[in-house]
């Protein structure tokens, strides 16, 4: 969720000189297929030895968050621990996201054999039953084929009379990078789910504030990508959805929601806004029935920058889970299945915002140091029900390391510009805003 929008300016008599350090060639990123995997037991804590058929459930999300589409068959094998088995009377749910495509499934093996467009997610509720109360067992669930490399997630249940507290949810946290390359202007992709204390999603206590830490070294480009402003988000409509113009798209989200205690899984765009003074850059998207905005902001310290969503609201609907992908460059062909596109209601899609701009203009770019180090991104929730001093939920990421640095080369362009215009230019490339 977060973006660092702060690039290298040099400033020389009349001209302004924008060095950038970016991968020498295409060679040196291969845009590749990867899976980004939540597996979340719901409820949190399951309900021992339940015999209601679907009471308690694994729902998984296989996302490509890589930069090309899959290629060849995706086998998803998931592997129950000792007290908990498959529910043979259960609903076992299987499809693809966005197209609504099912996968063939034996057991709890399931494949897919069509290709998988970046942002797009294959999904599962697996249905069991449960044995006696204990100690916490993994869940673990192995995702392989389709050109990217095995991965496997494990997700620690616990069999227990008593429900699971705000916080968020075992299995469900990632960030990851469309590449790790240095220097490249790769899609970003984080996903985040709260606790439950039912298999239909409902929350111990709803999310007010949530923030997303990302670590130092991205970097952005908030002058040559198109914004929209707060007023015409919040007040352009087509047929109930909020919007603005596909050009100031940077990205797309995958939000569960509780509406009027239904849950619904909506996926809608990620749209650069103008932000407030004091701010660096602010994010929003359409949650169904009202819109959420996010300030992006220096962290004390380190400088990284951190992106918080304020106050969610809690009176029309439960915000249970998101998934926001950042693109590195929005007019990127590969985003082109995701673009303006919002889908709600098991399926019902539209295109919202009209025609994408032409402009080619990097939004996003990685750290450009290799220090075989993985990076660490940081997410912090607050309920609404939260006593005043009480502790934040919070869940470390763990992604990359970055490789490549080889690759790298200075690429520097010059801009002419002078007096207050130049000055203004070189704040927001720095990450300041001016003074209004």
């Amino acid at each position: 969720m977060t973006v660092k929008l702060r690039s290298l300016v040099v400033a020389a008599a009349a001209a302004l000189v924008l060095p950038s350090l970016a991968a020498s060639s295409a060679s040196a990123e291969t845009l590749s297929p990867q899976w980004t995997v939540s597996a979340v037991s719901m409820p949190t804590n399951f309900t021992p030895e339940d015999a209601t058929s679907g009471a308690n459930v694994y729902k998984v999300i296989v996302t490509n968050s890589g930069g090309a589409a899959s290629s060849g068959p995706i086998t998803i094998t998931d592997t129950l621990p000792g007290p908990i088995s498959l529910d043979p009377e259960g609903i076992f749910e299987a499809g693809e996201q966005i197209l609504g495509d099912p996968l063939a499934c034996s057991g709890l093996q399931c494949t897919y054999s069509e290709p998988l467009p970046p942002g797009d997610s294959l999904k599962l509720t697996i249905p069991v039953d449960t044995g006696a109360a204990g100690p916490a067992v993994d869940n673990v669930l192995t995702v392989s084929g389709g050109g990217a490399p095995e991965v496997s997630k494990a997700t620690p249940t616990l069999i227990s009379s008593t429900p699971a507290s705000f916080g968020i949810a075992p299995g469900s946290a990632n960030t990851a990078l469309s590449s790790d390359q240095a220097g490249a202007h790769a899609d970003l992709t984080t996903t985040i789910a709260f606790n439950t204390i039912s298999h239909e999603g409902i929350l111990p206590a709803p999310p007010k504030d949530t923030t997303d830490e990302l670590p130092p070294g991205f970097a952005g480009d908030l002058i040559d990508t198109p914004a929209c402003t707060v007023a015409y988000f919040s007040g352009h409509v087509q047929n109930g959805i909020q919007y603005c113009p596909v050009d100031t798209q940077v990205g797309s989200t995958t939000i569960t929601i509780e509406v009027d205690g239904l849950p619904d899984e909506v996926i809608t765009p990620v749209y650069n806004l103008a932000p407030n003074p004091g701010t660096t850059a602010k994010l929003a998207f359409f949650a169904e029935v009202f819109g959420i905005q996010g300030d992006v902001s220096l962290r004390p310290g380190d400088e990284g920058l951190e992106t918080t969503f304020h106050n969610t609201d809690q009176t029309t609907n439960e915000l249970d889970s998101v998934a926001l992908t950042v693109w590195g460059v929005p007019n990127d062909p590969s985003h082109d299945s995701l673009r303006g596109l919002y889908c709600h209601h098991a399926g019902s899609c539209e295109t919202v915002g009209g025609a994408a701009g032409s402009s080619v203009a990097p939004f996003l770019t990685n750290p450009t140091s290799c220090s075989g180090v993985p990076l660490v991104a940081e997410f912090k929730a607050e309920s609404w029900d939260a006593l005043p001093g009480e502790a934040l939920a919070e869940e470390q990421m763990v992604f990359g390391p970055l490789t490549g640095c080889e690759h790298l080369t200075m690429n520097p362009r010059r801009v002419w510009m002078s007096g207050w215009k130049c000055r203004r230019r070189m704040k927001i490339r720095m990450g300041w805003r001016p003074r209004t």
